[in-house]
């Protein structure tokens, strides 16, 4: 795209795509995030294409878990904070000293970026490290421990300082060791007999006094770390690209799901980070820098709940959790208590898209002829255990049905149809995408709908990765690769990586394999 990334240089490069590939009778959703440039695009595109433009916009999860989770670290004024911090004006004691008045994540902060940006500190650190393991006894635990470094946060991470603070907290038992170590290095290198400092040399931040972390400091990052856990499980969840995979363990040590990118979960995604919030303020209540967690942990929760009551602009959340056998119409019990005037908005909604878009679709027997995907391969952790609690809390029964009487009332449609239709093992569905593909001819435009919206992404971070590995092509010695070059060498790698083809040349393998993880938190 050439120019500047107004919302209208966005939406013509957009439409232009679109036109290429001959699909405008085709387009779905668009899941983008909350910059205002994204609403003038999807505008400008709607009145293109003829549709309304709201109905058609998910909210990327990963985004909106930023904002909260930034609420949860820094306070309200986060956002001045960042601009200040991350605009490259301030001198570096000054930009310490900003980040040392967010409390215990800015003294983390701090101690972080300095070790890192000094050679001599971090070998200091792994030092520390090793000589703690030496000593050790051999039934010690810091005898399986690997030296490590520390993680850096940044400002466009999701979730940095969560990896920030799981590698802190792995060197907690280091960190006295590795402080009188430096302390000792910096004192006999920089000293006078008398104690005092040469000219000129500045003695290290995290050497301060006030600097250092303390006990309290460290029961605030658990804390926090802890509090976070629940944001990470989520974001591992549905970052993906919609496909069935072994994944990596998440870095909390559990199992996570094995399909990630699913639209059906983005309310229980709400609804389980929101109750982790609301379990988080008696926890912090009681730590020596209580007053000031309580008070983020409140603004991350009104933060997040703003954001969870605008799901309802499009139909798409809504109807992607009623078309998981698993829930049905259950999808909204949980509103009762704090949204009661939520349900029958968001039953409308789902049954006003089924009519006017899916009711009389014309199909083709191509589609429900389409070869099954592979089965799903089930893992457990502290999210999926909350999904299945609030399913079996559910209680469906077979009365379960939509509150809105078809148009045809003597020959029901498909729709009604199916919500008669209850067979024993539908709470237990895991994966909904392979139960409507095998209905997909008793209930043709039903599974139709079905498979739009839950192949629908409820985060951007797979599109994010394209973006990252497409830049790994370009290099210096390839910096003259047309544009169609490179799209179809990642639509090619695409389909390698979703199994659609079966081989693919050497150099394109090797360039599918250099994929970040948008959380990765290795060195």
């Amino acid at each position: 795209m050439d120019g500047r990334h107004t919302g209208k240089n966005i939406a013509a490069a957009v439409l232009e795509v679109i036109s290429s590939y001959d699909i405008e009778k085709k387009i779905g959703y668009f899941t983008v995030d909350n910059a205002s440039n994204n609403d003038t695009a999807l505008a400008e595109i709607g009145d293109a294409l003829g549709f309304h433009w709201p109905e058609r916009r998910v909210r990327c999860l990963g985004h909106v878990i930023n904002l909260v989770v930034k609420a949860l670290l820094f306070g309200q004024d986060y956002e001045s904070f960042e601009r200040d911090v991350n605009d490259g004006l301030l001198t570096v004691q000054r930009e310490h000293e900003q980040w040392r008045k967010r409390g215990p994540i800015g003294k983390l902060h701090n101690f972080c970026q300095e070790v890192n940006r000094s050679d001599l500190w971090t070998r200091k650190l792994i030092s520390a490290q090793e000589h703690r393991i030496r000593e050790a006894a051999e039934d010690s635990g810091f005898k399986a421990h690997k030296p490590v470094k520390v993680v850096t946060d940044n400002a466009t991470r999701w979730l940095s300082q969560f990896y920030m603070m799981q590698r802190a907290l792995r060197l907690k038992p280091f960190y006295d060791t590795f402080i009188f170590e430096a302390r000792a290095h910096f004192d006999s290198e920089n000293r006078t007999r008398c104690g005092n400092l040469r000219k000129g040399v500045r003695e290290p931040y995290f050497l301060q006094e006030g600097n250092r972390l303390e006990e309290s400091d460290w029961e605030a990052i658990q804390a926090l770390h802890d509090i976070l856990l629940n944001f990470e499980l989520v974001i591992k969840s549905l970052q993906g690209d919609s496909q069935s995979r072994e994944k990596q363990r998440s870095l909390g040590e559990e199992a996570i799901d094995q399909i990630h990118g699913a639209s059906w979960e983005i309310l229980d995604a709400y609804e389980f980070l929101l109750d982790g919030l609301e379990t988080a303020k008696g926890i912090v209540a009681g730590l020596p820098e209580g007053d000031h967690l309580v008070v983020n942990v409140n603004n991350a929760w009104k933060k997040l709940d703003s954001y969870y009551a605008k799901v309802g602009e499009s139909p798409l959340i809504y109807a992607a959790a009623v078309l998981n056998p698993g829930k049905r119409w259950d999808a909204f019990d949980g509103w009762y208590e704090d949204h009661p005037n939520w349900i029958d908005a968001a039953r409308q909604q789902v049954y006003r898209l089924w009519r006017e878009q899916y009711k009389d679709l014309p199909i083709d027997a191509e589609d429900v002829l389409e070869p099954p995907r592979k089965a799903l391969r089930l893992s457990t952790n502290k999210f999926t255990n909350f999904k299945k609690q609030r399913r079996d809390v559910s209680g469906q029964t077979s009365a379960s049905l939509s509150p809105c009487a078809s148009p045809a009332a003597t020959e029901p449609d498909e729709f009604e149809l199916w919500e008669h239709d209850h067979a024993a093992g539908d709470k237990h569905v895991e994966d909904p995408r392979l139960y409507w593909h095998k209905r997909r001819q008793k209930y043709p435009r039903l599974s139709r709908m079905a498979l739009d919206l839950h192949t629908v992404l409820p985060m951007s971070a797979e599109v994010e990765r394209l973006f990252s590995v497409t830049g790994h092509m370009v290099v210096p010695l390839r910096n003259r690769l047309h544009a169609d070059t490179l799209s179809l060498c990642q639509t090619i790698r695409s389909w390698y990586h979703a199994g659609v083809i079966q081989d693919l040349d050497p150099m394109l393998k090797w360039t599918g394999n250099m994929i970040p993880d948008v959380e990765e938190s290795e060195d």
